[in-house]
């Protein structure tokens, strides 16, 4: 599919739809719902580029979940491209080489103001114990990762659930052949 057929970006008014569309395919009802500014700069920063948009998309719920909140605004999007950005992964950040400093300043916290150099060189002075800004760095992840772990298996049991309801129900006139 990849090889023989490329997605256009689509035009700053056709997002909502696009969004909406897809979040209905699964289930949602317009809990959270989402502020026209949001959906300003969520084709701000992905360009109207759907993969850019679906990771975009993915990222923003998993925080709104995460914060619990019902509305998503151009403040909370704003947050989560800020986010993006802190990653700088090949996906969402800019192509950059990866020399030994940025290897090093990689791992150190997401909001240090400390230089490569010095991270480094920390790294390297006592290499047997852990870093605590590491450690703190994975502890947030790992919360990330059982968050989204009980979001898949809450989907899952949701679709057994469909599909028992499915084989319970006697057909219709409309579904007997």
């Amino acid at each position: 599919m990849i090889a023989t057929h490329h997605l256009e970006p689509m035009q700053e008014e056709e997002l909502p739809e696009y969004v909406l569309h897809r979040l209905s395919l699964c289930g949602w009802q317009n809990d959270p719902m989402f502020t026209d500014d949001a959906f300003k700069l969520m084709y701000d920063y992905s360009g109207g580029v759907p993969r850019r948009l679906n990771n975009l998309c993915s990222r923003i719920l998993l925080f709104g979940a995460l914060e619990e909140t019902h509305v998503i605004d151009a403040t909370l999007v704003r947050q989560v491209i800020d986010d993006l950005r802190q990653d700088n992964t090949p996906t969402t950040g800019p192509k950059h080489t990866l020399d030994a400093d940025t290897a090093y300043s990689s791992i150190g916290p997401m909001h240090a103001r400390v230089p490569p150099k010095v991270q480094r060189d920390r790294m390297l002075a006592e290499p047997g114990l852990p870093d605590p800004d590491l450690m703190r760095r994975l502890d947030i992840l790992e919360r990330y990762v059982r968050s989204h772990d009980r979001s898949i298996r809450q989907i899952v049991r949701i679709l057994n659930d469909w599909v028992d309801d499915d084989a319970q129900t006697p057909p219709t006139e409309d579904t007997q052949p």
